[in-house]
């Protein structure tokens, strides 16, 4: 059984938005947390949705 994975452009885009958070989050580790902005949450699952639609996940 061989499995085939195919990177494409929203792919690329969501792996780099994961890669850049966790390196934010490794330089702030450690340190005490801002409050949350709801709507900055809100865009961010939004945009996060609409890469994973255009790359075909749902």
């Amino acid at each position: 059984m061989s499995v085939s994975i195919t990177i494409g452009i929203p792919q690329a885009i969501l792996l780099g938005i994961y890669g850049l958070a966790l390196i934010l989050s490794v330089k702030d580790h450690g340190k005490p947390r801002e409050p949350t902005n709801a709507w900055n949450m809100f865009v961010s699952i939004v945009l996060q949705l609409a890469l994973m639609w255009w790359g075909g996940f749902f």
